[in-house]
């Protein structure tokens, strides 16, 4: 009987003989056999008991050893995805001959970035009667057309007192838009908020001072894209 058995599913049986004095027992005649915790990974034990002419016990125990990743087959329903701003997660089929592993009992998986088009992976890590880690690859692909600023402010330059009106606007991208405006003076470092982010696509701004001026224009669509634009305004 060997020290250890790698874990197959079913019970572990190991072949032995018991001989003494040159006879070769028989079980169920000269002795009975019981093993137990002899399935899963761990310690199984073999208690020996003579019956007839024999008497006495003895016990054996052996290891289970688990399964290597590496030895499994992996099987999954797609490795590209589309980009469209949520986080993509894999159909995994992971098998041991014909035996299913369960995710959460055999194995866990944690995603690294899931979200952003460019390659991502699953990280599986095997326990219980299964050991290691495997690493998935997948891509996503980003097939959404660029999103695009296209706002436009009324004029470059307004007389103090005047008001420039930015209307906001974009192109490409996924789903509505919802648009932000801020500005400042160009010497300042603080920003003001004309607008923050909702679908109203025109806002009036009448400086408070003769001076050049900065305006923002943010767009930002459902995937959370956003994108900025800025403009020069001269206050005279």
């Amino acid at each position: 009987m060997e020290k250890s058995y790698p874990y197959t599913g079913k019970p572990i049986k190991p072949p032995f003989a018991l001989n003494i004095e040159g006879k070769t027992l028989v079980q169920g005649e000269d002795y009975r056999i019981e093993i137990l915790d002899n399935i899963n990974v761990g310690t199984a034990h073999v208690y020996i008991t003579g019956m007839g002419e024999y008497t006495g016990s003895y016990e054996y125990t052996f290891e289970i050893e688990p399964v290597q990743a590496r030895t499994l087959s992996f099987f999954a329903d797609s490795n590209v995805f589309q980009y469209d701003g949520k986080p993509k997660i894999m159909n995994i089929v992971v098998k041991f001959g014909e035996m299913t592993l369960e995710e959460g009992k055999d194995y866990d998986i944690e995603y690294e970035n899931n979200t952003a088009p460019g390659k991502a992976s699953a990280l599986l890590t095997f326990k219980g009667n299964f050991t290691g880690v495997m690493s998935i690859p997948f891509t996503i692909k980003n097939t959404l057309p660029e999103l695009v600023n296209t706002s436009t402010v009324s004029s470059n330059e307004i007389n103090f007192g005047e008001t420039v009106t930015l209307d906001s606007s974009a192109e490409g991208g996924s789903g509505k838009y919802l648009y932000a405006v801020l500005y400042k003076k160009t010497a300042d470092k603080k920003w003001t908020w004309a607008q923050t982010l909702n679908e109203e696509t025109s806002v009036e701004i009448k400086p408070a001072r003769k001076a050049e001026y900065m305006i923002c224009s943010k767009v930002k669509d459902e995937t959370g894209n956003v994108v900025k634009k800025f403009f020069k305004v001269n206050v005279n």
